[in-house]
């Protein structure tokens, strides 16, 4: 070929032509986003939005990290059942409502909090420092890196007067921030002006501001949430109406009870949560990805709850055995991952076993959503090699 009629792209082909069927491209992808969002029931405003997003996306999958913190653990045997066996979702008491789920599931077991420090609640289990101490928490620290805002919200306001402390707070973004009490303001900082506020509900102080929070991750005005169910020692009464219908306080009696009867409205209690988790967010996610229209919102999104004690009456916050009922159990911190990190992480669908400290899943957290941290404050991590695909 003449060199003069090389393209600029050295490949023989026109320039132009090259610019041409790029921009049809664009144009489709942009459609094909634009009418996926639509169908998730997104605004106008919203979906043309997705649509912007997905055309000037640098990378072929959006990753999203959603962390939802569920205080005091949860009572083993309903939990995960059969510890040492194959994971079943819809035979655990506590896991059942993620069962639609399960090829997206994955539960860890084995899994200990770096300086076995429970009584810091959040700080800790986000910060990896007993006190939250040294370091921003895991979700400011990758929002950073990916120039964004990390978002964190508290879907139980405190009672004024009633020993609101430290441990109540939320993550560490360089200062302890207390929970956002209007289900509005939360709605419109993830929403950043785009589009109307959702209606967050009848009762803003138990409701899971699912809206605002779904539409959010897939629209892409935010991709990196905390949602802090309650503070640790919360002892907010489980008897509200559409609640799991437990009338007693969450952290005394219910998390604490050692006898049958108590530990199965433990489970009742805890598995509410998952419920509302599997049947608005999870649902919600699991549909086509606006901004990634070859896969759902779920595939690219990382879910991780996370609890800062393994068993709630034993209250350790280590890798332990505890005895219920004369059976052994062997606990670990009640972690569970859903979805795929945008080809992250390994297919899961069952349990996996992961002797670490839980500082190496914050480092996973991280290098999930390609914004990798080695270190927080003097603790070093790295991610765990088992959790990739």
């Amino acid at each position: 070929m003449n060199e003069s009629k090389k393209s600029p792209n050295g490949n023989g082909v026109p320039g132009g032509v090259l610019a041409a069927k790029d921009e049809r491209d664009r144009r489709r992808l942009a459609r094909r986003v634009f009418l996926s969002a639509l169908g998730l029931g997104l605004s106008v405003p919203l979906a043309a939005s997705s649509a912007r997003l997905a055309i000037a996306q640098s990378t072929p999958r959006p990753r999203r990290l959603f962390l939802f913190y569920l205080p005091h653990g949860a009572p083993v045997e309903h939990f995960d059942p059969s510890p040492t066996g194959d994971l079943d979702l819809a035979g655990s008491g506590v896991l059942g409502p993620l069962a639609p789920y399960q090829s997206q599931v994955s539960v860890l077991r084995g899994i200990s909090m770096n300086g076995a420090s429970n009584h810091a609640a959040i700080r800790t289990i986000l910060t990896g420092n007993a006190d939250g101490a040294g370091s921003d928490s895991i979700d400011a620290l990758i929002a950073q890196q990916l120039n964004t805002t990390a978002y964190v919200l508290g879907a139980v306001p405190y009672a004024k007067g009633s020993g609101f402390t430290s441990d109540s707070f939320l993550v560490k973004h360089g200062s302890w921030v207390r929970p956002e009490e209007d289900p509005a303001r939360a709605a419109d900082a993830l929403f950043q002006g785009l589009g109307s506020t959702p209606d967050a509900g009848p009762n803003p102080a138990v409701e899971f501001r699912t809206a605002a929070l779904a539409h959010a991750l897939t629209c892409g005005t935010a991709s990196v949430i905390t949602l802090q169910n309650m503070y640790t020692n919360a002892d907010l009464n489980m008897g509200f109406p559409g609640g799991p219908g437990v009338p007693k306080g969450h952290h005394e009696p219910v998390s604490h009870s050692w006898d049958a009867a108590g530990r199965s409205e433990f489970a009742m209690v805890q598995r509410w949560f998952y419920g509302r988790l599997a049947d608005k967010l999870l649902a919600t996610l699991n549909q086509t990805d606006p901004q990634d229209p070859e896969h759902t919102a779920l595939d690219n999104s990382l879910v991780a709850v996370l609890s800062e004690v393994s068993d709630g009456a034993n209250h350790n916050s280590d890798a332990s055995p505890v005895w219920v009922e004369g059976k052994e159990y062997p606990t670990s911190l009640p972690l569970v991952l859903i979805g795929g990190a945008g080809g992250y992480l390994k297919p899961a669908g069952g349990a996996a076993q992961v002797t670490a400290m839980h500082t190496d899943l914050l480092a996973t957290f991280a290098e999930a959503m390609g914004a990798p941290v080695s270190s927080m404050g003097a603790v070093s991590m790295k991610p765990l090699a088992e959790l990739k695909a």
